[in-house]
């Protein structure tokens, strides 16, 4: 699995621990009528134009999943969940981007954090 939209202009990472308020079986369960027939695996997020975002689950399907064809199912969800409780499923979430012309610089390790103060950097 690999997410995509029009053009790429930024690829990179996330990373997220543990369950928060909700987790994704909880997710499924509000929101499918059959949700034992689903194992859930992951989570995909979407936003676009016009404050547009959109959440799915991703799960295995326990009834048609077969070893020598394994795949994946994703699940929208029937009922809207706002950027805020997206964020309530983790504990801590983080994402890094790169501009796709800078290919190869994600792989750097960032050295220093440097903190605007009164329109000053400092060093923490």
């Amino acid at each position: 699995m690999k997410a995509g939209v029009q053009f790429d202009k930024y690829t990179g990472t996330v990373a997220a621990d543990g369950e928060g308020e909700m987790d994704l079986k909880n997710l499924l369960v509000k929101n499918t009528d059959d949700a034992e027939k689903y194992k859930p695996i992951g989570i995909k997020i979407f936003s676009g134009n016009k404050g547009h975002f959109e959440v799915s689950v991703i799960c295995i399907d326990k009834e048609n999943f077969t070893e020598s064809k394994p795949s994946a199912i994703e699940i929208s969800l029937k009922e809207s969940l706002s950027m805020e409780d997206f964020f309530r499923l983790f504990k801590r979430f983080e994402l890094i981007l790169v501009t796709k012309n800078n290919v190869g610089y994600e792989n750097f390790e960032i050295q220093d954090i440097l903190h605007l103060e009164n329109a000053q950097m400092v060093s923490k």
